[in-house]
């Protein structure tokens, strides 16, 4: 710290108070707070984070409104996204409230006690009866959130794609084979990686080889690391008289 320590009977100075401000500065981002005037909506610090690959810049600002619950408490997470838009997971009232599951791809800045009946919501609990308060919920290291990418909208079989997120990523990938013929199929997943698609890593095979039963389904859970700027495709092959083919397959990219 640049700060350095109080010493007794020594005014202090205005330069140890601008250090102190910087040396806190960072446990300031985002903080969720109450407003200067408290009422139905909180106020977020400014702050600097990343959620995956996305480097968001938090100009700070102010919540929605939050709905007072009718019958028993609630509890609702207040979170931000990769546009830095904050939103509100609403829980569901209960005698005994629990927080709603925190959800993928956002980050969780506040879980938010509500009550019946409030009008306020204030930065401690009990800081005036009957009123809802804040509870801060910011990671204090906020891991990259594993992305679920879609077949059917980002990646297809047999087309090249390139990692241009700055980092090497691992491709966790859940896939349906089938496999047909009248004598034998042969289906193959794979990664293509490097830096022009010159190396192949064979990672599933799936055979049917009996002409009684010749049609095959299987599932495959495959893994590959793809470094910063390399390339990678999926691919399924055949070889005698069979068929392949993908039904479902799915990405998880950390």
């Amino acid at each position: 710290m640049r700060s350095s320590a109080a010493v007794a009977g020594n005014a202090a100075l205005a330069q140890d108070y601008n250090l102190l401000r910087a040396d806190a500065q960072g446990a300031s981002f985002l903080l969720v707070h109450q407003q200067a005037t408290p009422g139905m909506t909180v106020a977020v610090e400014p702050g600097i984070f990343w959620i995956g690959a996305t480097k968001v810049t938090f100009a700070g600002g102010n919540s929605g409104t939050i709905t007072a619950p009718t019958t028993h408490p609630r509890i609702d997470l207040l979170t931000i996204d990769t546009s830095g838009t904050l939103a509100f997971v609403t829980g569901t009232e209960a005698s005994s409230p629990t927080a709603p599951a925190y959800p993928l791809n956002k980050m969780v800045l506040a879980e938010i006690y509500n009550v019946v009946g409030e009008t306020i919501i204030y930065d401690n609990a009990n800081q005036t009866a009957g009123q809802g308060y804040i509870t801060d919920a910011r990671p204090f290291l906020y891991n990259n959130v594993p992305a679920v990418v879609e077949s059917s909208s980002t990646y297809s079989p047999n087309t090249a794609y390139q990692n241009t997120s700055g980092r090497g990523q691992l491709h966790m990938i859940t896939m349906q084979l089938a496999c047909a013929g009248t004598a034998q199929g042969l289906a193959s997943g794979s990664f293509k990686t490097g830096p022009s698609l010159v190396t192949e890593v064979a990672l599933a095979l799936l055979n049917s080889i009996d002409a009684g039963h010749n049609q095959i389904t299987e599932n495959q859970i495959l893994t590959a690391y793809v470094p910063p700027g390399y390339f990678f495709r999926l691919d399924t092959t055949a070889t005698g008289t069979g068929s392949a083919s993908i039904n479902y397959w799915q990405v998880l990219t950390f």
